[in-house]
């Protein structure tokens, strides 16, 4: 293979605004191996085509979806990502986030009311040595 058509980690780094340690990463993972790897340097080579992975890869980071799960969605032997079933799982986590925000957006105000009656209590409510008094 020729390195030639090749990117080095560096050019796809500077391409993605991914780091290199990622694609360390997503190597180690087994979900983004390079295309090739210089037996002598140890530098690794990826295809222009592979820049198509790492955005997935990215969509997946954005939205949390556990990027060890990321190969149920790519298929190495015909070099392609089924992005239906990666949007669909995608929906779903974001779905699954806006409700548990809605659930603690909930809690919050329930909270906030609640210290608010407290404040107004207390606002009504004078404490002179051991006895309490209630302003009418």
């Amino acid at each position: 293979m020729k390195k030639r058509n090749l990117l080095s980690i560096g050019e796809l780094s500077k391409i993605t605004g991914v780091h290199i340690k990622a694609f360390r990463y997503y190597d180690s993972l087994g979900i983004l191996t390079p295309a090739f790897v210089d037996p002598d340097s140890g530098y690794r080579y990826y295809s222009f085509r592979q820049k198509a992975i790492v955005d997935a890869l990215q969509f997946c980071v954005s939205l949390n979806i556990p990027l060890k799960h990321f190969n149920n969605y790519k298929d190495e032997t015909a070099s392609w990502i089924c992005y239906k079933d990666l949007v669909d799982h995608g929906t779903d986590v974001v779905t699954e986030k806006i409700h548990l925000l809605q659930e603690r957006l909930s809690l919050l105000k329930a909270m906030q009311t609640e210290i608010e009656r407290s404040e107004i209590s207390y606002q009504n409510t004078m404490v002179n040595g051991n006895n309490i008094y209630l302003l009418i």
